[in-house]
This record gives C-alpha cells, structure tokens and sequence, in this order.
C-alpha cells in the first residue's frame, strides 16, 4: 500500500437561523389564600388508654362566627364508638343517660337536645356535610383525632404527601357489609416534625369538572390550632397553656380517670371542645393584626407568617 494522501475541501453551509423570544422563569407556584369560613366544626375525641388509642367517644360543636368575632353554637353532640354498646354496655348506659339529661350549649331552637351519634353517624352525617360545605374544622392536635374515626390506613400518593398516611373515613352498606366509600375523599397526613403534621384531603372518584379544576389547598379547611399557636407565639403549647396564654376566662378541666367513661369525664371533653371555640376567637382576634395573604388553616410555623412578610 502506497502513502496516503490527504486533501482539505472547503464547504460553506448556508442556514437561517430563527430567533426564539427569552423563556419567562417560570413563577412559583403560591397557594390560593383562603379566609375564615363562618361555619366551623370543633371536635375532640377520647381514647383508650392502651397501645391502640382506640376512639371511645368524643364530642363536637357546629357553630358560626357572628360580626363580633364570637363563635355560636348552633349544634353540639356526643360521638361513641361503633362497637361501644357491645364493648362498654355499662359506659353506654351512661352516655345514654347524659345525653338526655344534659343540655347543650346552644340556643338553637331546632336543636334543643345534646346529640348521641355514633362514629359512622357523626361522619356520614355531620362531618362530611361540614366539609363538603367548606366549614372549618377545628381541633387542637386535629390530626389525632381525625385519626380516631378514620376505618382503615395506606400509603399517601401525590408529592405532597409522599411518605404520610392516607385513611378512609366513609363508608356505605352493600350486602350486608360495610365497605369504604370510594366516592368520598380519603383524609391525608404526613408529619413534618414534632411540631407540625401536613394535612388535607384527596380528590374523591367521579368528582365533577368544577371540583377537579379546584386546587388541593381548597378542598378540606384542616386547622389544628396548635399550630396556630406556634406560628403566633413561636412556643409548643398544650390546650391549659395556650388558653392562659391568651387570656381566656375559660379553662381545662380535670379528667380523673382516662378511658373510663364517667360523667365527669364527659364534662372534661365537652369542656375541651369549648376552651378549644373560645382559643379559635382569641386567635382570629390575633390573626387580624398580621394583614398577609395567607390562609390561617395552612401556617404551621412562625416561619409560614415570616414567609408572608417577606412577600
């Protein structure tokens, strides 16, 4: 084989060239700001001592709140636990007897008794209403005790709640069994720290056009006030504190003997439920000196209300 030689050919490309306009960055993503609902939800639940907790009963208020800023109750009720007339028939007897020889505490003519609803009753018929209607629902550490009338657990989807929990809470009857209701929403939680819990709701099956279009944000209003209070006062307050700390005329009970029904022990729940309405006033009174776009159910820390500053 001979040497080989090599040789260079000029070639000239003719292009057009288009110019593309600057991409804008992309703005980042702020959640719709939603202000206080007038209808509200406070519950609070009791448990079982054990490893279990499970719900042994519980109690609720549903309410408005007026143009003076305070809550009025509308309805209240007492919440047991499906299978309590089976486990606890002497502690059934008696929430029997309480509900028909107490009052509630409210003035509304249409509900002139104290309600006795069971777990399945309380969130067929009252607590998905009050959702479904965008009441707020209150309680102080909500998380437990939305847990407490939830029928089942799973995994968390979406980015949001990767990691956390995800609980039935309805159900409905098919041949004789009950059987979750995939045509309602599941309930979702992930804890963040020891301090704040993530909480919200999952689009339900079959939901119509202008309920999926709707952000996740606004489809459950969530609001522990625990973690109102931290972010308001940088501190992690139990309920007997926080109520001191906000100069309530009202505060906590003394239970005696937790997961034993007695009637004192009922008075020390629906006492929670009414120190827990009357922080709820205290903090939207709060709430109203800090004039930022955010929702008070989504501020978990003094770090969301500084957030909202700096915006």
């Amino acid at each position: 084989m001979g040497e080989l030689m090599t040789s260079v050919l000029p070639v000239a490309l003719r292009a057009w060239i288009a110019r593309q306009p600057p991409r804008k960055p992309k703005a980042p993503y702020r959640p719709p700001v939603l202000g206080w609902p007038e209808a509200v939800m406070v519950l609070d639940m009791e448990t079982t001592i054990d490893a279990t907790q499970r719900l042994v009963f519980g109690s609720y208020r549903i309410g408005t709140f007026g143009g003076h800023g305070e809550f009025e109750c509308l309805e209240e009720g007492l919440i047991y636990a499906d299978d309590l007339p089976t486990l606890d028939p002497k502690g059934w007897d008696l929430l029997q007897q309480y509900a028909k020889t107490h009052p509630p505490a409210t003035r509304n003519r249409r509900r002139a008794k104290l309600l006795l609803l069971s777990r399945r009753e309380f969130v067929q018929d009252r607590l998905w209403k009050a959702l479904d209607a965008g009441a707020l629902i209150v309680g102080y550490n909500l998380a437990f005790d939305l847990t407490r009338v939830a029928i089942g657990c799973g995994e968390a989807r979406g980015p949001m709640f990767e990691g956390g929990f995800s609980m039935p809470l309805w159900e409905w009857e098919r041949n004789g069994q009950w059987e979750e209701n995939q045509h309602r929403p599941r309930l979702r939680f992930k804890a963040l720290d020891s301090k704040k819990t993530l909480m919200g709701l999952s689009r339900r099956n079959g939901a119509p056009p202008a309920e999926r279009r709707m952000p996740l944000e606004a489809l459950g209003r969530l609001l522990d006030l625990k973690h109102l209070v931290f972010a308001l006062t940088d501190k992690n307050l139990s309920l007997a504190k926080a109520a001191t700390a906000f100069g309530l005329q009202i505060g906590k009970l003394e239970a005696g003997e937790h997961g034993v029904i007695t009637e004192p022990y009922i008075d020390y729940n629906r006492r929670d439920v009414e120190v827990t309405a009357s922080l709820l006033e205290a903090l939207r009174a709060e709430w109203r000196h800090h004039p930022l776009a955010l929702s008070p159910d989504k501020v978990m820390s003094p770090a969301g209300l500084g957030k909202g500053y700096l915006r």
